[in-house]
């Protein structure tokens, strides 16, 4: 996966429109160095990009669960935290991240929106460019949810157990030796390899099977007491 640009708006530091244009990497030079004073927005930047790509799933990279909370409204609190202040001083409601990329030679666009308003709306989108026409992510199912699928198709890019030790603020690298990385990474993994949804399968036939047994014991006794 290869960063081509990124567009922030109305995000920490970065109030309104503003746009990073990478060059295209080479052979002998595959690495982008970004660099700044302090306050200059780095971590911001830094941040961004995890928030565009992994919405919700950035908890663990870019925030934490807090105790007691659940992750939407761990979630939540952090999208007010990161809202420009300077944009909610003009009223300015919307807050968006755009990453293009490029993933196995295919040009892929990567749009996260959100509105506050009484409450946080979020929306994503995925383009990718057919013919040299840029068009929505196709759906292979009508009955699969959009954002559902987008999300599925983000993580088998990169999945956010594994993006974590690509996606981190050097100043906090002794918080990320302090942690389990070894199970971490074979979450990720997991997570490429399709084995956590196997995983879930098995789960969800084992909660199948035990409301079966219920409903049957159920039926069992319910005509044992008819027949008396």
């Amino acid at each position: 996966m290869i960063i081509n640009s990124i567009k922030i708006k109305n995000f920490q530091t970065y109030f309104g429109d503003v746009e990073f244009e990478f060059d295209k990497p080479s052979s002998k030079k595959n690495v982008v160095l970004i660099g700044g004073l302090n306050g200059a927005g780095k971590t911001s930047f830094f941040s961004s990009i995890v928030l565009g790509l992994f919405g919700k799933n950035a908890q663990g990279i870019i925030f934490e669960r807090s105790t007691g909370e659940n992750i939407d409204d761990s979630y939540e609190s952090y999208l007010n935290e990161v809202f420009s202040n300077e944009a909610k001083k003009t009223n300015d409601i919307e807050m968006e991240i755009s990453i293009s990329l490029t993933h196995e030679k295919k040009d892929i666009k990567i749009v996260r929106k959100w509105w506050f308003d009484n409450s946080i709306d979020e929306i994503l989108e995925i383009y990718t460019e057919q013919d040299g026409t840029v068009v929505p992510l196709e759906i292979p199912q009508e009955d699969v949810e959009r954002n559902e699928y987008y999300e599925a198709y983000i993580q088998s890019i990169i999945p956010s157990q594994v993006g974590r030790f690509f996606f981190f603020d050097g100043e906090e690298i002794k918080a990320i030796a302090k942690q389990n990385p070894e199970q971490a990474v074979i979450n990720g993994i997991n997570a490429l390899l399709g084995f956590d949804v196997l995983e879930q399968l098995v789960v969800d036939l084992e909660t199948l099977k035990r409301n079966l047994r219920k409903r049957t014991s159920r039926c069992s006794k319910f005509w044992v007491t008819y027949k008396l």
